[in-house]
């Protein structure tokens, strides 16, 4: 199954209990990039033991390129 679950941009008491369990307990998250992800998950302490792919490779700490194109081909693989 699919949840669409978006992440608080500035308050983090904005995010839902339910949306927080569904990131804690899912198998893959797909994020814009590590850094965002890693601040956000950081804020609102929650780790993860999920597959993490990201929509902008990176490298360095530099947004790289996006992966747009191969992301939908990996996605129908899971």
């Amino acid at each position: 199954m699919l949840y669409v679950v978006g992440l608080p941009v500035g308050n983090t008491r904005d995010m839902p209990p339910r949306n927080l369990d569904m990131i804690k307990n899912a198998k893959y998250l797909i994020a814009e990039n590590e850094y965002n992800l890693k601040e956000v998950l950081s804020k609102l302490d929650v780790e993860i033991n999920a597959e993490v792919i990201y929509m902008i490779s990176q490298q360095n700490g530099q947004a790289m390129t996006p992966v747009e194109e191969t992301l939908f081909p990996r996605l129908s693989e899971l």
